[in-house]
């Protein structure tokens, strides 16, 4: 082989390495890892009961390597599916959202009247990608001395005077319930009037002589009394029997529960007589109780 043609195999060999890019160290490929965190680690309802809400984050860990992250990486992600269900049936689930990177379960406990601890598990499953982190969550509602008290609530305190012409009335009032934990009020929601009784007493002419109690309007707990007081009249000079009739101008109308001692609503009426009114013939004192149902 010539000079020439010993340079020129030189040159192609050359020229062909050169076209090859070179190739750096080679690192093995590292896992990437699914982490889910619970913000509250320690749930707790108050014996009242309420809703409480958990809060899970999401994230990826991308370990350190492969020539890329020189420290550990933590990225948030948002989930492919949430799950939640309750181990027992202490508390309920009300709702699963999912958002971003944060996950909330919406918890909720009713009233505990047990006097002990009640205790419950809830267990959620959270999945991405391949990967299904099951979160395993210890829930406890307090205990307390609770008592539940019936209530009306009403802005005419009486005694309520009936024009002398009489008419048809109407005096609104509400009923609630009433939570105390520990003796102290916690809690106020409407409640209907089944359990308790409705009286009303009519006297002689003078009061008032038909009255009832009903729904008023669609709110719960609202509800109305109504009463009717007959026209003018005036008994001051009537005698019967020998005697001058005793003429009583109170009334009143009431709502009890059976067994307490107080009336929770009480509210009296005066149908003042009218001088120079004919005698009206009255009817003696009749009292009408009804139970409530609505």
């Amino acid at each position: 082989m010539t000079k020439f043609k010993l340079i020129m195999a030189a040159l192609a060999v050359t020229l062909a390495s050169c076209g090859e890019p070179a190739k750096g160290p080679e690192y093995p490929e590292l896992n990437e890892s699914f982490t889910v965190e619970l913000k509250d680690t320690s749930p707790t309802f108050p014996p009242e009961g309420g809703k409480i809400i958990l809060e899970l984050e999401s994230y990826v860990t991308k370990p350190p390597g492969n020539g890329r992250t020189p420290k550990e990486e933590k990225l948030p992600v948002i989930p492919d599916g949430v799950s939640a269900r309750m181990e027992g049936g202490s508390f309920s689930i009300i709702a699963v959202r999912n958002g971003n990177n944060s996950t909330c379960i919406d918890l909720e406990a009713g009233l505990n009247t047990t006097g002990e601890v009640k205790r419950d598990v809830v267990v959620i499953e959270v999945a991405y990608g391949s990967e299904i982190v099951v979160k395993k969550v210890d829930l406890i509602q307090l205990k307390g001395d609770v008592t539940v008290k019936r209530a009306i609530r009403c802005s005419t305190a009486g005694p309520v005077e009936i024009p002398a012409e009489g008419g048809t009335f109407g005096i609104p009032f509400r009923s609630v319930t009433e939570i105390f934990i520990d003796g102290e009020l916690k809690e106020t929601a409407p409640s209907d009037l089944k359990g308790l009784h409705f009286e009303w007493v009519e006297v002689n002419s003078a009061a008032v002589h038909t009255a009832g109690c009903s729904k008023n309007g669609t709110e719960p707990g609202d509800y109305l009394i109504t009463y009717t007081a007959e026209g003018p009249y005036n008994l001051d000079h009537w005698w019967t029997g020998g005697r001058e009739y005793y003429v009583e101008t109170k009334s009143y109308v009431r709502i009890f529960q059976t067994g307490d001692t107080d009336d929770l609503l009480k509210i009296e009426f005066i149908h003042p007589q009218t001088p120079g009114e004919e005698y009206y013939y009255g009817r003696s004192s009749f009292y009408h109780r009804t139970p409530l149902d609505e």
